[in-house]
């Protein structure tokens, strides 16, 4: 019987040996929010994150991302009421490697991939990066984005284990916010008619040479915005282009068209010319502008100039 008895407890001996061999680490995910503010030269930013060890022991694992409440990851997307922008999260600065979730998985590009070694003590920690991008084409196709706070939602689960494509069953996860900001925008340009949108082209020359009735030149105003516009114009000399020379008390006057309509320029509050609501495409609204030189008889020669000052503001 002692035999016995001693056989038993070496048995017993080895069986808790094995379960304390077997109880391999333990890691969390931390990740916190991300919030970001688009702008016109956004346009990826790179988020970290980390992984504890709670215990000392070694163990491979591996991240995957879901795609949140897109239908499937090339249709993440941010949502403010009915709005939406598209984006996407990348492994790599380059933005080469979408990341996943098992059962979606088949290559290791596809996940973050870890390994914590034995320690003395627990609280081994692991950083990551992750890319978070918002293309251009996300916010401005076909009409730019409404201003507002745009989300979405998305889960970090971590797998124990090496990488193996398919399905997995996950140890920890953590569910991670995207906010991103989207702001008022509102741009005005001058361009010849028929031109391009240019946000360079604020300022524009028109001359007419020498005067004559009737001479006219033209431009197109165009307006581009997410939340409204209206547009209103001034002039320095009150409607009318006055000499060079302030003793000069004669002045050509000239009829300025948007849209086909006449425009007053006679008083000294701006005149609002344009207005519209909503979104509009990133080559704007246009509206084509003409100023026509009216009477010229009798004027001392010289040169005669006005400056008409162009405003443009959102509404929404």
């Amino acid at each position: 019987m002692r035999s016995a008895l001693f056989v038993l407890g070496a048995l017993f001996f080895g069986l808790g040996t094995e379960e304390c061999f077997a109880a391999t680490c333990n890691p969390n995910i931390i990740a916190s929010s991300v919030v970001a503010t688009w702008n016109s030269s956004y346009s990826s930013q790179a988020v970290t994150f980390s992984v504890t060890n709670n215990s000392k022991n070694a163990c491979q694992y591996y991240l995957g991302f879901s795609h949140g409440g897109g239908a499937d990851y090339a249709s993440r997307r941010l949502v403010s009421g009915v709005d939406t922008i598209g984006y996407q999260l990348y492994g790599d600065a380059g933005l080469g490697s979408v990341l996943k979730t098992p059962p979606d998985t088949l290559s290791s590009s596809e996940v973050l991939v870890g390994e914590f070694f034995h320690t003395a003590s627990p609280g081994a920690v692991q950083t990551f990066t992750y890319y978070l991008s918002v293309p251009q084409a996300g916010v401005s196709s076909p009409t730019w984005r409404r201003s507002g706070t745009y989300a979405d939602t998305f889960t970090i689960r971590l797998y124990k284990g090496s990488f193996a494509p398919g399905a997995a069953t996950s140890s920890d996860s953590q569910s991670v916010t995207i906010s991103m900001v989207m702001p008022k925008i509102i741009q005005l340009a001058m361009v010849p008619t028929g031109g391009a949108f240019d946000s360079g082209a604020t300022a524009l020359s028109m001359n007419f040479g020498t005067l004559v009735n009737g001479a006219q030149a033209s431009f197109d105003l165009r307006v581009t915005t997410n939340a409204g516009y209206a547009v209103s114009v001034s002039s320095t000399n009150g409607g009318v282009m006055k000499h060079q020379n302030p003793a000069v008390t004669t002045t050509v006057p000239y009829q300025l068209n948007v849209s086909g309509s006449p425009v007053t320029l006679s008083g000294v509050t701006p005149v609002t010319v344009l207005t519209g609501g909503g979104q509009t495409a990133t080559g704007g609204v246009v509206a084509p502008v003409a100023v026509t030189v009216l009477a010229v008889d009798n004027r001392l020669a010289g040169s005669y100039s006005d400056v008409i000052q162009v405003s443009v503001a959102t509404t929404e």
